[in-house]
């Protein structure tokens, strides 16, 4: 779980980098923020479905999968 937890956030780092270097930046706090949710010990598939739906719900709609 380690190794998938370590290639989730150097993944998640370089996608960062490449969107403000494209000029889509979500800010330091929030994607701070998501690094910290990314360390949790579940897999990739429910991580993108709890960030999903996290987004969903500041917008007031529910993500199904």
């Amino acid at each position: 779980m380690k190794n998938i937890i370590e290639k989730r956030i150097q993944a998640m780092k370089t996608a960062h980098a490449s969107n403000k270097i494209e000029g889509i930046d979500i800010g330091d706090e929030a994607f701070n923020a998501m690094l910290e949710r990314a360390k949790a010990p579940i897999s990739n598939q429910e991580f993108a479905f709890q960030e999903i739906s996290r987004v969903y719900a500041e917008h007031g709609l529910v993500y199904v999968k």
